[in-house]
């Protein structure tokens, strides 16, 4: 199946690293997140809502 000359596969190579989930956010990180994201919608939309 493989060449004779291949190294033999075995345990000793390290595994690959897992991926982790991302840390949750503060409420201060998700409130500066949420303030950003108004600021960008309010600039892309012509400015302050008009009521």
């Amino acid at each position: 199946m493989y060449p004779a000359n291949w190294p033999a596969i075995d345990a000793r190579e390290p595994k690959a690293a897992r991926r982790r989930r991302p840390a949750r956010r503060t409420v201060e990180a998700a409130s500066d997140v949420r303030a950003a994201q108004e600021a960008v919608n309010r600039l892309y939309n012509g400015g302050e809502p008009k009521k």
